[in-house]
């Protein structure tokens, strides 16, 4: 076990080049919709396919399709498990992550084996295991770079080096810091970072990309390059991010090394976040178009054991290629629900929310045991808004937890659907989520995780929907928000807080400390009992106020909508209403609570929010 550095990918190549019969399986990150897919193919490519094709579409079905493989394995074979990313992270679990979870496992069935990974990268000696061996990262001193491999930047390189002196540092630093002086840092300011252990390649990965912007076509390239989730050859890595004939050294010494050209795993993620989520098709219509010179099969059947990665990739690229790649991508034979996934997520983050609609609707064609496709197919309809999507789209999520109602995340997205849709239900059904995902109500108390998932999104829900009373009750009784706690919980524990005092503060105390008539008081609480028992929906709470003069009012404020109840202290005045929509007309009169015109205008009010 080792981490950036310590020479994982090496050892794992050294461990095949002395047992050529070994089985090297190289697992992605769970951050890919594919990984677990991606695993299970180097797998069935080695082994050979079952005369049945399998349909392992829930875990179980998986697990016991690993399990098939795994026991095809010559017992004598050794197995290395290999993954130069971190994954899964054990504290945000997911569908990804539990697949890839359950490949792992079921390949742990295989007793020669050694896994090769990084501190919670999920691969481990496991129990049992013979020998467990911790990797040291590598550090070098600066006198070990090739200053004349930089080409034009020689002198950059020079300058670096020089700076950081006689310090031994990581040798991915080194490089980086060359590419960032390259690209406008200086050299003092670039050396300082790789002496920072824990900040510095992220810092000096940045630096890179913001000294990129300044040069769109190398920008271009660099998305490219930071695209390629595996090592390939140099020169069709060349051929693929096209890049300035000039900066050719900064891509291929600086930012990835080697040949096969890798970039490491942490280095790609850090500047694919800098470089923003909005994917650029071609990027990945040109890659695709590359790893389709290297496996030339529609059909992962069809592929070896050496060239099956590279139709995984392929794939991948098609998956996130949009319109271009579409033709091809329906060409391949999808043999597992998580390569649909690949696509039907990129189709969504692109606002393609009918297409992923129809890839979602295709998944749960073939794998009808797939809660992952059955809810994001359910989140999809939701966004396309065709009619009729709404109901379809509850459905969806609905059979998502019937197949899976433990699931926090496939809970809440019902119950925030019905909160916007059908609110009283809303009600009913949290309690039913609450039961399915918590049923002993010990883990919503010691689980951050489960909290930010779960509860977080319901209540802001709630508050979106003007009623932080039931954002209060959903909250409960649960403690204030620990160190532990992520930032989505701890906001909506304070923004609850605030607007549900203010509401209670205002019925219970600040209208008796005011010193408003009790009539006054007995009036607002008879209209708002008269609201909330004339709708099936629910009343947002109001913002509330005591005039000066002597009063009261409460007031909705919308979606550009106003709506006005006041409540003179003067007993020769009428209590009066007013309502005005978006379009500025007005709508009022004297105020009694079941009068049918004030109703209807509420009711309009209500329908449009």
């Amino acid at each position: 076990m080792g981490g950036l550095g310590s020479g994982r990918r090496t050892l794992a190549a050294q461990l095949c080049l002395r047992e050529p019969s070994a089985l090297h399986i190289d697992f992605l990150a769970a951050e890919w919709a594919d990984a677990a897919a991606a695993a299970l193919l180097q797998l069935s490519a080695a082994t050979g396919y079952p005369e049945v094709a399998p349909q392992p579409g829930s875990l179980n079905e998986l697990r016991a399709y690993t399990l098939s493989l795994v026991e095809r394995l010559e017992a004598e074979r050794l197995l290395v498990l290999s993954t130069s990313a971190v994954h899964p992270d054990e504290s945000r679990p997911g569908a990804r992550s539990e697949r890839l979870g359950v490949v792992l496992q079921a390949l742990r069935g295989h007793a020669r084996r050694v896994e090769i990974g990084a501190p919670g990268s999920g691969l481990h000696a496991a129990p049992g295991s013979v020998l467990t061996a911790p990797l040291e990262p590598f550090v070098v001193r600066s006198s070990a770079v090739e200053a004349e491999r930089f080409g034009a930047f020689q002198s950059v390189a020079e300058q670096v080096t020089a700076a950081v002196g006689a310090h031994r540092v990581h040798p991915v630093a080194l490089r980086l810091a060359i590419g960032a002086a390259i690209l406008g840092t200086s050299a003092e300011r670039a050396a300082h970072l790789t002496r920072q252990p824990a900040s510095g390649i992220p810092a000096l990965a940045r630096c890179i990309v913001v000294g990129a912007r300044q040069h769109p076509a190398l920008t271009s390239s660099l998305r490219r390059l930071v695209a390629l989730r595996r090592p390939l050859q140099r020169a069709l890595v060349l051929q693929a991010v096209d890049a300035p004939e000039t900066y050719i050294p900064l891509l291929t010494e600086c930012v990835g090394y080697g040949d096969p050209l890798r970039v490491p795993d942490a280095v790609a993620r850090q500047m694919r976040a800098a470089l923003g989520r909005g994917e650029q098709p071609d990027d990945h219509a040109r890659l695709a178009a590359t790893y389709r010179t290297l496996d030339g099969v529609n059909d992962p059947a069809d592929a070896s054991a050496a060239t099956v990665t590279y139709w995984v990739e392929k794939l991948h690229h098609l998956a996130h290629g949009g319109a271009d790649t579409q033709t091809e991508w329906q060409a391949q034979r999808i043999v597992l629900p998580d390569l649909y996934w690949d696509r039907g997520r990129a189709a969504s983050l692109a606002g393609d929310f009918a297409g992923a609609v129809r890839i979602f609707e295709r998944c749960v064609r073939e794998f009808p045991d797939d809660d992952y496709a059955h809810h994001y197919l359910g989140y999809n309809l939701l966004r396309s808004k065709a009619p009729g999507d709404t109901e379809r789209a509850e459905a969806s999520y609905r059979r998502a937890i019937e197949l899976t109602p433990s699931n926090p995340r496939w809970n809440r997205r019902l119950v925030c659907s019905l909160i916007r849709h059908a609110p009283a239900a809303a009600r009913a059904e949290w309690e039913l989520a609450l039961g399915r995902v918590d049923p002993y109500g010990d883990q919503l108390m010691t689980n951050p995780w489960l909290r930010a998932e779960l509860l977080a999104p319901v209540a802001s829900a709630w508050l979106q929907a003007g009623r932080a009373d039931l954002a209060k009750a959903v909250i409960g009784s649960l403690p204030e928000p620990s160190s532990d706690d992520r930032e989505e919980y701890r906001q909506v524990f304070d923004e609850v807080a605030v607007e549900h005092d203010a509401w209670t503060r205002y019925l219970d105390k600040e209208l008796v400390e005011s010193g408003a008539a009790l009539a006054i008081r007995d009036r607002v609480e008879e209209v708002w009992r008269a609201l909330e028992g004339a709708f099936e929906s629910l009343v947002p709470l109001p913002y509330c106020g005591l005039h000066p003069e002597g009063g009261a009012e409460l007031a909705w404020r919308l979606r550009d909508w106003y709506v006005r109840v006041e409540f003179p202290d003067d007993p020769d005045e009428y209590d009066a209403w007013t309502v005005i929509n978006p379009e500025g007309r007005v709508e009022g009169g004297d105020l009694e609570p079941t009068d049918p015109v004030f109703l209807t205008a509420f009711r309009r009010f209500l329908d449009a929010v």
